[in-house]
């Protein structure tokens, strides 16, 4: 009980200093910008991944995140919250949604930084708990004979 008491200070003092300085950081590779009129960047994100989901033929892959997302705060996993960019405070269960019109997937494959984590049957889900880096690049690809497809994004990753 004593010890945790501090995490949550610590949480919000990062969380106020990045607000309180107005720092703006540009780590998301997705090719739109949060337009201020939007109160719902969830939905724009949601909205995102159904219009540039990529129109392949019949028995080609897909794969997007569906947690974490471009835009979100997210907080030991538990608070999930609107945000300007990607960022990750503690361990995240990272949740991708992958399929194949027509056909079944052999593999979809998670990389983090330069470390890959494979997964051969649903859920694709995985618990990040740390990270060596700050900013960090994540992008998933499912595979299906000789197709694949996937997607990629930057965040910004805090112990």
């Amino acid at each position: 009980m004593r010890k945790s008491w501090y995490k949550k200070y610590l949480i919000i003092g990062i969380i106020s200093l990045l607000v309180c300085m107005n720092i703006t950081f540009v780590v998301s590779s997705l090719p739109y910008s949060k337009n201020m009129d939007d109160t719902n960047s969830r939905e724009m994100n949601l909205k995102y991944q159904e219009t540039n989901k990529l129109e392949v033929p019949s028995g080609d892959p897909w794969a997007y995140f569906e947690k974490p997302v471009p835009q979100g705060l997210f907080i030991f996993d538990v608070i999930d919250a609107d945000f300007p960019f990607c960022l990750i405070i503690g361990k995240i269960t990272i949740k991708i949604l992958a399929g194949c019109k027509n056909c079944e997937l052999d593999k979809v494959e998670l990389y983090i930084d330069d470390y890959v984590i494979t997964f051969y049957e649903p859920p694709y889900e995985y618990v990040w708990e740390h990270s060596n880096y700050i900013f960090n690049y994540i992008e998933v690809w499912a595979y299906s004979g000789n197709a694949k497809a996937g997607t990629s994004f930057s965040l910004i990753r805090i112990f």
